[in-house]
């Protein structure tokens, strides 16, 4: 199964109730860089995602037979291996097209086919863009109901200059480029999602090989695939990185692995643990990323996250106060105490209550425990507010404790937000021994 970053991907069929796979492969003993060396595109489906067959299609004849779970072939194409993305396109109004698989075929550029079914597939592919090179994620976005890509860019001569003659990247620059579709067909580039900067020792120590963007909510997050260029041997991982518009990209927790690999030995140990192309999978409190480990022959596999806890703000326990006895005595400070303790704290710009219910997505320890303090938003010089609004104060909140993504947070007399709704206010989180992912209002 091939490992290389974007091959593969998993998509929900809400008309079948099914998971679906599609993954490449290579005939034994070729090599995805040799021209005419036909490559795979095999199918697999799931009632939930983690029991997977391989059905037995009949499309595709393989060394004399066609007992396999084969959909596509480039044999004949004239190609370098292409292997492709599904997305299942429900704003293509010719049902025969309902889906797409685009991919690379290096050096030439990325190729798209269509399917009525995710079965049959059009052949040959067409030639959509010569941009990109090998590698891409992609999603689609509801927003503002297009496709985006996160692919390679290349690099300008000047650029290219600090790189010559240098034995490990031999002259070479992965950087990532954006790239808009509204129906795959034609692609516009819209300018590099992430520069390399002086962190990444402007592309001699770290480069970026393949972003694999999706929406989520009101914003758009990604996982950023990032190469260490130097060192006894190439390593990688991937990072979490964030956009508010899909275009323009930053790091959310920069030179953190958001995907661990495996113990030594185990088919994920790799380091080269690559996200399948498509976007990850919301199933129920939990999200699937599905990916691909290059160790041994290559596997794939998924990685189960709690819903919304991409990443979190952890506290510890805080710092003694000296003579502070009760929650109510902090020294003439809008800081939290609690128990004598200083305890960590977070507090947000002002905030439209638009719902009567505070929930937290919160994970505690054996002594953690939060508590939430509504306070009024500053108002101008002589009133920079902070003062917490009667009944919401944070000695009137009833601890929250425990580990779950909606977790209500409630006052003294079982009180909610009703009568806050449409009101502006600054919420202070005081919490300590626990991790904060997220917070929403909810009815």
């Amino acid at each position: 199964i091939m490992n290389y970053a974007g091959n593969g991907s998993v998509i929900y069929d809400p008309e079948l109730k099914k998971f679906r796979m599609w993954y490449g492969v290579l005939y034994q003993g070729a090599d995805m860089m040799t021209k005419g060396v036909p490559s795979l595109e095999c199918y697999a489906e799931s009632p939930d995602g983690l029991h997977w067959t391989k059905p037995t299609l009949g499309l595709v004849d393989y060394n004399g037979s066609k007992d396999n779970n084969i959909v596509y072939t480039s044999k004949g194409l004239g190609l370098y291996s292409f292997m492709f993305i599904v997305l299942r396109d429900e704003a293509e109004s010719d049902p025969a097209r309902r889906y797409k698989g685009l991919g690379p075929s290096y050096p030439v550029g990325y190729f798209l086919v269509t399917s009525p079914d995710g079965l049959h597939w059009s052949a040959p592919p067409r030639l959509v863009s010569t941009v990109g090179l090998d590698t891409l994620g992609m999603t689609w976005d509801p927003a503002r109901k297009l496709f985006i890509m996160g692919g390679r860019d290349s690099m300008t001569d000047k650029e290219s200059l600090p790189f010559r003659g240098d034995p490990v990247t031999k002259g070479g620059k992965r950087v990532i480029g954006i790239f808009e579709s509204k129906d795959m067909g034609r692609w516009k580039f819209q300018g590099r999602g992430l520069e390399l900067d002086e962190e990444d020792g402007n592309g001699l120590a770290f480069q970026h090989w393949c972003l694999n963007p999706f929406n989520y909510g009101n914003q758009y997050l990604g996982l950023l695939y990032v190469a260490s260029m130097r060192g006894a041997s190439q390593i990688g991982w991937q990072e979490l990185v964030s956009s508010r518009d899909g275009r323009q990209w930053r790091h959310a927790a920069r030179h953190q692995s958001f995907l661990t690999q495996g113990v030594e030995h185990q088919w994920d140990s790799n380091s080269m643990l690559n996200i399948a192309g498509s976007p990850p999978i919301p199933v129920g409190d939990e999200v699937y990323i599905y990916f691909t480990s290059r160790a041994n022959k290559g596997f794939p596999g998924v990685a189960i996250l709690k819903r919304d806890r991409f990443i979190g703000i952890r506290a510890g326990d805080g710092l003694p106060v000296p003579h502070a006895k009760s929650y109510d005595d902090t020294g003439g400070t809008v800081e939290p105490i609690l128990d004598g303790w200083h305890i960590p704290y977070v507090v947000t710009r002002p905030i439209r209550i638009t719902d009567p219910k505070l929930q937290v997505n919160l994970q505690t320890g054996s002594a953690g425990v939060l508590r939430v303090s509504l306070r009024r938003p500053f108002q101008s010089r002589s009133d920079s507010g902070g003062q917490e609004l009667p009944g919401f104060s944070g000695a009137e909140c009833l601890p929250v404790k425990g580990d779950a993504t909606r977790m209500e947070v409630r006052w003294k007399g079982d009180k909610d937000l009703s009568s806050l709704v449409g009101q502006d206010v600054v919420l202070m989180f005081e919490f300590k021994d626990a991790t904060l992912w997220s917070f929403r209002f909810a009815n």
